[in-house]
C-alpha cells in the first residue's frame, strides 16, 4: 500500500481568528463520500455541518476539491489503545470531473484489492 490519502479541510474562522486548514487521513471512499479519521479532534463534530473547499489528494496528482457535510461519527478505538474520531462525510455538489476521479481511484484500489487476493489464494 502507498502513502495514505489525505483530505485538507479549512474551518472557517469564528471571531476575529484567522480560518486554519487541517489535514486527515482518509480511511474510506465511495461514489458518495468519504471516511475520514480525527486522530486529534480539531473538527466540531456537528452532524450536517459543511466544510467547503476540501481538498482531496488521490495518488496520482489528481486533487479532488469539493465541500463535504459531516454525516456521522463514530470513537474508534485502535490496536495501541488510542481512540480517535471516524468522521463520515458526505460529497456535496461534486463536479462531474472529480466524481469521474474518484470512481477511477475507487476502480484501482478494487484491482489492487483483486490482484492481493488472487495471489494469496493461487
Amino acid at each position: 500500500a502507498g502513502a495514505p490519502v489525505s483530505c485538507t479541510i479549512t474551518i472557517p474562522q469564528t471571531g476575529s481568528g484567522e480560518a486554519r486548514s487541517v489535514t486527515l487521513v482518509l480511511q474510506n471512499v465511495s461514489g458518495g463520500g468519504i471516511a475520514l479519521i480525527d486522530a486529534h479532534g480539531v473538527l466540531v463534530q456537528t452532524i450536517g455541518r459543511v466544510y467547503r473547499n476540501c481538498r482531496i489528494d488521490l495518488p496520482g496528482g489528481t486533487l479532488v476539491v469539493t465541500s463535504l457535510e459531516l454525516r456521522n461519527t463514530q470513537a474508534i478505538r485502535l490496536p495501541n489503545g488510542k481512540t480517535v474520531n471516524r468522521l463520515g462525510c458526505l460529497f456535496i455538489n461534486l463536479p462531474h470531473a472529480m466524481l469521474a476521479a474518484v470512481q477511477r481511484y475507487i476502480t484501482k484500489l478494487e484491482r489492487e484489492q483483486n490482484a492481493r487476493a488472487s495471489g494469496r489464494l493461487g
